[in-house]
């Protein structure tokens, strides 16, 4: 390999490794999502089944489930789009990153 392509297969390999990287946050980000939302699920059939034992008044039910479930469930959704996004983002830089080492190596 020539030197200048050397260099470049050095640099595509920094970017991988910065890609393995991000790859790393990004699990620990899940896992924690994960755990959160398992929490929360447990304190939703919680809730749900106090809500249904002590006969919530109407009001009452509306309120909690708007102000506190719901906005739950809309931040997990919101979460769950950004890591979408940052997953493809991650993926596409892997994809050009081999493709771009894969051209440089010699034919066989």
């Amino acid at each position: 390999m020539k030197p200048a392509q050397k260099a470049s297969m050095d640099s595509m390999t920094v970017m991988c490794t910065m890609i393995e990287g991000q790859m790393e946050k990004m699990k620990g980000e899940y896992t924690a999502a994960m755990a959160s939302w398992s929490a929360d699920s447990q304190a939703y059939a919680d809730w749900k089944k106090k809500a249904s034992e002590e006969k919530m008044e109407d009001a009452e039910f509306s309120s909690e489930l708007t102000n506190n479930w719901m906005s739950k469930l809309s931040t997990y959704n919101e979460q769950l789009v950004a890591m979408n996004e940052q997953l493809t983002g991650i993926q596409a830089a892997c994809k050009a990153t081999c493709d771009a080492m894969a051209a440089m190596m010699p034919a066989k």
